[in-house]
């Protein structure tokens, strides 16, 4: 529902990327930023294996999301290269209390759901969260040799492969404790999800036993403190800890691509308002990243820091922002991100923004120290780069928000994997001639529309639509597969013992695998699997309040909810971005329903 924003996948790692104006070009999440409270959740073997986040996270326990559409490495560092998705979790009042669900529908999912909270005093809060979930997930057929996928699972030469459910099984916890100016966080985020390797074929499947595992583990801690030295000025630290650890397998050798990452990061930031038209903070960080298992040539560090200014001052109408952070990697040249912008509000209602940013995505080891029988990493990879210029415009009353947004992005040093004819390496006896260049550039151009309206004391409505185009260094335009067009909107009811919410996305028709390989001057691929098209996702969701209806009083709350989704049946694909060798791939299943009960106390 998100502006601008598509949940995909590539295959390989299921239901994995949030590509923010179709400024995503490889199968890890890696140009999205995700914080809890604020602080990075990153994995530290590829920077984008968000799986885990987006299909476990206790959602009981978030108060709400913030997202940042644009460059925020500033700020945030690295990552924070097409946008940024600030969970916020829910802070203990006197009233908070607990609440548990429990769901079952369609794929013969269950999911089980708690969180609450304890204010003890106006000094002390806990929060928590917890969640599991388990389907077996639409079923698909498919192929052993890469070249056909199809729902029946034959192949051309008429053999068959047979079906498999894509499930999903996952759980989650969290644990918030803040003590006045100090804040303790604690996370852990399991996931055992289905997915498939190429050649295509049903690799890794959802199996805690077995010779077949495919799981992904990760491990999340922050302790911050902050010093408030008057209303004006405070100083902060935070050292957070980010552990991550993905279990797979390659030719059926169990644990072949086994990793595990530990990640530390040591932050401090100085931040003051010493008038009230100035505010600035400046901070600085250090990185350390280490890395172990077979899916790496040796076992290694990774050490960065970075130092980050950022100031804004506002006169009669205008705000002026300025900012920049300089990175700085091992063996590597320090890279420097700006940004600058300016708001004006003509009055209360009507404002522009103009800004200007940049931002930074560092390599990873699945990318500089990766031991693979077809490829091998190269460490002096440079971090990715991204400036954008946005211009918007943005009407606003009691309500009414509304705002239009031009945007120009450019992409340079993206890294690619490439196969050349000189050898870079060897794996068990065996010469590899891939390997990742800083090679790719892709140019951006795309207007957002968001609109919300207050109807009724009962009713709102909401709506967002993007254009955007694109062309890479080669010059083919659409090259970044993604649909030029999105369209989403909804209607919200929200009165006595009922809320309800009916929603729609339209996505426009992806560019075709065939249409990126003709351009590239490659062969064509035979289309045996259904044409990714455009579609409309309707979905619908209600929930009663159970006292209220029964106009009973209580304290405690019981809620019924049905949710329906896909309620079109829609056939959804997608190209298969990943390696070009399929037309496409399933996307999201068809119609599906799901019953939720909830207490609250």
């Amino acid at each position: 529902r998100v502006t601008s924003t598509y949940m995909i996948h590539a295959g390989t790692y299921m239901w994995n990327i949030a590509s923010m104006r179709g400024q995503n070009v490889s199968v890890f999440d890696n140009h999205v930023l995700i914080l809890l409270n604020g602080r990075p959740l990153r994995d530290g073997i590829s920077g984008g294996h968000n799986n885990v986040f987006y299909n476990s996270f206790p959602v009981e326990g978030i108060d709400h999301i913030e997202i940042i559409r644009g460059p925020g490495s500033v700020l945030y560092g690295s990552n924070a290269y097409s946008g940024v998705i600030n969970i916020i979790t829910k802070k203990a009042t006197e009233e908070t209390g607990v609440e548990a669900s429990a769901t079952y529908g369609s794929f013969n999912t269950m999911a089980i759901n708690v969180g609450g909270g304890v204010h003890v005093n106006d000094d002390l809060n806990i929060n928590f969260g917890g969640r599991f979930y388990n389907d077996d997930g639409p079923d698909f057929g498919g192929v052993y040799d890469g070249s056909i996928l199809k729902p029946d699972g034959t192949i051309k030469n008429g053999s068959k492969l047979g079906n498999e459910n894509w499930t999903r099984d996952n759980s989650s916890a969290f644990l918030n404790v803040n003590y006045k100016g100090l804040a303790v966080m604690a996370g852990y985020g399991e996931m055992y999800p289905f997915g498939f390797t190429p050649p295509i074929k049903w690799e890794w499947k959802n199996q805690k036993a077995g010779d077949e595992i495919s799981s992904m583990k990760h491990y999340f801690t922050d302790v911050g403190y902050t010093h408030e030295f008057n209303d004006s000025y405070s100083l902060s630290g935070n050292v957070t800890y980010n552990g991550h650890k993905w279990q797979g397998m390659v030719d059926s050798v169990a644990d072949s691509k086994k990793a595990l990452s530990k990640n530390t990061l040591v932050e401090v930031a100085f931040q003051g308002s010493p008038m009230d038209d100035f505010n600035f903070i400046v901070g600085g960080l250090f990185d350390n990243n280490s890395f172990e298992g077979p899916l790496f040539n040796e076992t290694g560090t990774i050490s960065k820091y970075s130092v980050y200014a950022q100031a804004d001052y506002r006169f009669s109408i205008v705000k002026l922002i300025a900012g920049a952070q300089m990175n700085k990697s091992e063996n590597l040249d320090a890279n420097i991100s700006p940004r600058i912008g300016a708001v004006l509000n003509f009055n209360d209602n009507i404002g522009m923004k103009l800004l200007y940013s940049t931002a930074f995505r560092s390599a990873y080891p699945q990318e500089t120290n990766v031991y693979h029988s077809l490829y091998s990493g190269n460490p002096d990879l440079k971090p990715e780069l991204i400036n954008t210029f946005e211009a918007q415009v943005f009407y606003q009353n009691e309500k009414v928000q509304t705002s239009l947004t031009f945007y120009q992005s450019h992409m340079t040093d993206l890294i690619n994997k490439i196969k050349g004819a000189d050898s870079v390496g060897e794996y068990n006896g065996n010469t590899t001639y891939a390997t990742f260049y800083n090679d790719g550039e892709f140019d951006f151009l795309g207007v957002e529309f968001e609109g919300k309206f207050s109807l009724s004391e009962h009713f709102s409505l909401f709506t967002n639509i993007t254009y955007q185009q694109s062309e890479d260094g080669n010059g083919i335009k659409d090259a970044a597969v993604w649909p030029n067009t999105m369209a989403k909107g909804g209607l919200m009811y929200t009165g006595g013992f009922l809320t309800a919410g009916l929603h729609n996305s339209y996505f426009g028709q992806p560019t075709q695998v065939n249409y990126i390989l003709e351009q590239k001057g490659k062969p064509a691929i035979e289309s045996f699997n259904p044409e990714a098209t455009a579609y409309n996702l309707l979905s619908l969701n209600v929930t009663l309040d159970i006292f209220s209806l029964m106009k009973k009083e209580s304290k405690y709350k019981i809620l019924f909810s049905i949710y329906g989704d896909n309620l079109l049946d829609e056939s959804i694909w997608f190209p298969e971005f990943a390696r070009y060798e399929l037309n496409s791939l399933p996307l999201h299943a068809g119609r599906s329903v799901y019953g939720k009960l909830a207490f609250q106390f």
